[in-house]
């Protein structure tokens, strides 16, 4: 049961990556069987290597959990009028959803696989809630998705911590209905920088990135408490405004180090999880990660 837990994982991350057309074509961290096997290769666009243990742990985590909760958060920020005019993000989160749905066949009664979804700029929205990834409540999610994250590209400011608070608090009180062990990741689809001051530099961003990097801090708090965090970056080599050390903090805020950015207690400490942080530019990274996990 192990080996077919492992092997719908993978092709769950790996649909992700299918999705993704030219703007949305994220990296494939098919590595769960891999750990410490890969090398960090943010040059090639790759998973690094602390995202390809995060994948080993998640996998070892659902060979004896009796739950997989996975919180879609979406970016709302109005930057996506000009990153995502055609809407590509849809495809890619209805592929997510889809394979959470394969993951929930292969696993059978042993696992039950649950998402729910909500979307943040300024605060966090849920728009559905929780239930089976297949089934009814599967096509709630889906319609959510074709007909509400299309237009929901208005928000004045994106807020990071909206969108981790939001979905860990929904996580946490989903996990307390249930009974059994419960494995849990926040799918994080974002398009831009951490942005609270129109120009992402101001004191209430700065304030912001405190609250979430400081030890024992927001990022912490989720790690300390089991949740993967898996950053799907939306924006392109020549998005507007995002810098590389915007970059560099997103996936500081996953795994914990990027571009000489750290964010929260690094090395993340044995006993927490850690994350992922996973390019949109850089379509030839699938190519490379399967070479890496052959």
């Amino acid at each position: 049961m192990l080996r077919k837990r492992v092997v719908a994982l993978a092709l769950f991350v790996l649909t992700v990556v299918v999705s993704g057309l030219a703007t949305v074509a994220v990296a494939n961290p098919l590595a769960a069987g891999a750990r410490g096997a890969a090398a960090e290769r943010s040059a090639s666009g790759t998973l690094s290597a602390t995202g390809a243990r995060s994948f080993a742990d998640l996998s070892s985590c659902l060979s004896s959990a009796d739950h997989f909760l996975a919180s879609v958060v979406v970016d709302e920020s109005g930057s996506l009028q000009q990153t995502d005019p055609d809407n590509d993000r849809v495809g890619a989160i209805q592929a997510a959803l889809s394979s959470l749905a394969s993951l929930q066949t292969s696993a059978g009664t042993q696992l039950e696989v649950e998402a729910d979804l909500g979307v943040f700029g300024s605060d966090y929205t849920q728009l559905v809630g929780w239930g089976p990834v297949n089934g009814d409540h599967g096509g709630a999610l889906d319609r959510a998705v074709t007909q509400q994250i299309p237009s929901r590209n208005q928000a004045a400011y994106t807020d990071y911590r909206a969108a981790l608070q939001g979905a860990e608090q929904s996580i946490d009180a989903r996990a307390g209905e249930l009974d059994g062990t419960t494995c849990s990741a926040i799918l994080w689809f974002t398009d831009g920088r951490l942005d609270l001051d129109e120009n992402g530099e101001g004191p209430k961003t700065q304030d912001a990135r405190i609250q979430l990097c400081q030890q024992q801090g927001i990022v912490d708090g989720i790690r300390a408490d089991g949740t993967t965090i898996i950053a799907m970056a939306l924006f392109g080599g020549k998005s507007s405004g995002v810098t590389a050390n915007d970059r560099a903090r997103l996936k500081a805020i996953a795994e914990g180090r990027g571009g000489g950015q750290t964010c929260g207690t690094v090395p993340i400490p044995a006993t927490s999880q850690g994350g992922a942080y996973l390019r949109a530019d850089q379509p030839d990274a699938l190519r490379a990660s399967r070479s890496s996990s052959a």
